[in-house]
This record gives structure tokens, C-alpha cells and sequence, in this order.
């Protein structure tokens, strides 16, 4: 039996590792709601918690539930920390369509020498 399995069947809510391990499992595998939810735990516990904060909001980046900013603001306040500076690095190689949009102008039309 894997510890995976072993940590599902425990009552996780008094163990802030515990919840972090699980979400850090999720998370591999790509399951970010389930992630996130086990995330959420933590935060009850300590909101300011250095790597469930960071893994939230790139579980909650990932489902586009919140804003890409809130990880990247995170990030720029918490340069040393390295859960942040891996997730915020993950972020721009999956979602830079996401993330570079807000940099760029409305598109407008297409004009060629300035005409439309």
C-alpha cells in the first residue's frame, strides 16, 4: 500500500504535513481542484502558510478559478521562497497565453500602411 493511500484513509484535517503532502500529490498529478481543496485545509490552519499559499494559488491559477496576478504578486513579495519561484517559473511555461495577454494592446484591426 502506497503512502498515498495510507494518508487518504488518516483524518488529515489536524495535520497541516499531512494535507500538504496530499496536495503535493494531487498536484503531480495534475488534479489541481483536488489539490487545491487539500491546500485550503492548510490555510485554515495558517493562512500565511509559505508553501500551501503558493500551491493554492497555482492549483487555483491552473483551473482559471483565480488570477494569474495573485501568484505572481506573491512571488515579487516572497523572492526566497523557493515553492513560489518553482510554481510562478511552472505558470509562465503552461500559461503563457494567459498570462502575457494583460501586456499586450486590444487587438483593433488589421491595417497595412495605414489603411484599413
Amino acid at each position: 500500500m502506497s503512502w498515498f493511500n495510507i494518508a487518504s484513509t488518516l483524518n488529515c484535517d489536524l495535520y497541516i504535513s499531512c494535507n500538504l503532502d496530499i496536495g503535493d500529490i494531487y498536484l503531480e498529478q495534475e488534479k489541481y481542484k483536488e489539490a487545491a481543496e487539500y491546500y485550503e485545509k492548510v490555510l485554515v490552519q495558517d493562512t500565511e502558510h509559505p508553501w500551501a499559499l503558493p500551491s493554492w494559488y497555482y492549483a487555483t491559477v491552473i483551473q482559471n478559478k483565480s488570477s494569474w496576478r495573485l501568484l505572481a504578486s506573491y512571488y515579487e513579495e516572497n523572492p526566497f521562497n523557493q515553492k513560489a519561484r518553482s510554481l510562478y517559473i511552472e505558470a509562465l511555461k503552461k500559461l503563457p497565453e494567459k498570462i502575457f495577454k494583460d501586456f499586450l494592446p486590444p487587438f483593433q484591426g488589421l491595417y497595412i500602411h495605414g489603411k484599413s
